[in-house]
């Protein structure tokens, strides 16, 4: 409802949407690409974390990199 981008990357989306849920989330939409070559899958999750980065100062809430949020 807000908008709000909460996590960028990759990995099995249902089970993430699945697990925000049972926490009493509202997540409204949930938007996807299916990339398969791994190569490729790291470097459109870089380019848009630091897009997000730049425009917002900080990575998605639940992203983690290196152990830190």
């Amino acid at each position: 409802k807000e908008k709000r981008i909460i996590y960028i990357g990759k990995g099995n989306i249902k089970s993430r949407v699945k697990d925000h849920l049972a926490k009493d989330w509202d997540i409204f939409r949930v938007d996807y690409s299916v990339i398969k070559d791994n190569d490729e899958m790291f470097k459109y999750e870089s380019y848009h974390l630091e897009q997000y980065k730049k425009d917002n100062g900080a990575y998605p809430p639940l992203n983690i990199i290196g152990g830190r949020k």
